[in-house]
Order: C-alpha cells, then sequence, then structure tokens
C-alpha cells in the first residue's frame, strides 16, 4: 500500500527543513520528474542522513572534523528515478536556486509505503496457509523482540510441495538499535535458522511467500 501521493514543485528559494516522518511508514519514496540533465537551477538534492550521524558521540574522534557531505547522502532527484529510504532518518531538500519556471524546476511525487501485508504465489492459498503464516510470523517477532531493534524486516520463504520451507532469503531490512546501529546480516540469518518446526499444509506445486513484519513501530 502506498499513501495518496504529493507533487511538489521546488522554485528559486524552496527547500525543505530536516525532519524525520513517524510514523507515516515504514519507507519514503521520491520520484522525480524533475529535468535534471537539463536543470538551469542549483540544489535541489535530497538530503538523507547517513547512519554514522545517528552514532556520531559513540563513535568520535576528537581529532577528526565533518562536513556535511561526511553526515549527509545528496540524492540527485534525476528524471525517473525512484528513490526509497527510511523515514526514521533526518531527511529534507537542499535549497533550489536559479529558476522561476515550473516546467524547469525541482518536480517530484513523493509519499510513503504504509501497511506493508504478506504475499503468497504458488500451490497455497492464503486461506490454506493463514495459520502457519500466524505461526511464522509469531516466531520471528518472538525472536527479534530479544533484541533492541526496530524498523521494518522482509523476508521471502520457498515451501515445499510438502509443507517443509527450503530457503529463507532476506528482502529488506531497516532494523535500527538504540545506538543507530543496523542489525548485522549475520544476526539476521541466525534468526532465520530456526524455523525447522514450522510446517505449512501440503500443496500441488510449492510456493513462495513473502513476510514483512513491523518490529517495534
Amino acid at each position: 500500500m502506498i499513501s495518496e501521493p504529493w507533487l511538489s514543485a521546488y522554485i528559486d528559494g524552496s527547500f525543505q527543513n530536516l525532519h524525520s516522518d513517524v510514523p507515516h511508514g515504514p519507507y519514503s519514496f521520491v520520484y522525480s520528474l524533475t529535468p535534471w540533465q537539463k536543470r538551469s537551477f542549483s540544489g535541489g538534492e535530497t538530503l538523507i542522513a547517513k547512519p554514522k550521524l545517528l552514532r556520531y558521540f559513540s563513535e568520535l574522534n576528537p581529532n577528526t572534523s565533518h562536513e556535511e557531505k561526511d553526515l549527509f547522502k545528496r540524492v540527485p532527484p534525476k528524471f525517473n528515478q525512484l528513490t526509497l529510504f527510511d523515514p526514521r532518518y533526518p531527511h529534507g531538500v537542499a535549497r533550489v536556486n536559479g529558476v522561476e519556471n515550473l516546467l524547469g524546476a525541482r518536480l517530484v511525487i513523493h509519499g510513503w509505503f504504509t501497511e506493508p501485508r504478506p504475499m503468497i504465489e504458488g500451490g497455497l492459498s492464503p486461506k490454506k496457509a493463514g495459520p502457519s503464516l500466524d505461526k511464522l510470523a509469531l516466531h520471528l517477532l518472538k525472536q527479534f523482540e530479544m533484541l533492541p531493534y526496530s524498523g521494518l524486516f522482509t523476508a521471502r520463504f520457498k515451501v515445499n510441495g510438502n509443507g517443509t520451507i527450503s530457503q529463507a532469503t532476506v528482502l529488506a531490512s531497516h532494523l535500527i538499535g538504540p545506538q543507530g546501529d543496523l542489525i548485522s546480516k549475520r544476526r539476521v540469518n541466525q534468526t532465520l535458522c530456526t524455523l525447522d518446526e514450522i510446517q505449512f499444509p501440503k500443496a500441488s506445486t510449492p510456493s513462495e511467500i513473502t513476510l514483512p513484519l513491523m518490529i517495534g513501530l
């Protein structure tokens, strides 16, 4: 699901102050309609805080200074480009200078992905897979709740015709700890290796299940 999209045009003097979007959705999106290669203005990049900014004092080196480029990522809004990011990170838009015509402005459609839900493809029907899917989701939630992380975690599970899980793959994760640290892939994979007790109903053909989980949000 996505929120109702917004259409924004940034002309000379337009900008967006740094902010975070909570709890709008697990991902923000910016889809650019900006004629970037032919632009007559400066600025207009999407500014997104780098993880090191959230860990600033825990990693502070008294002998090293930092510039904006060290703490923020600048993403140019190139035409037909879709940018996704965790909206909990401070973000904004660099000031646009030098354009008054809306046709040449920084033009973007933006909003949020919301209400992530499971997807099932293959022999299993949602109704048939439902009880086992609930058990799988509850198992993973309990595993992750033992860790001090919050965010969205999405995995894809391949289920054999006999109902056993043959493969589990992380598709996306922005689980963040209290110090701004991202959960390691190794720790996630360890959690996915504890699924032996999960059994789905038998089906005539294998299935793929994509399961998103909102943890601590």
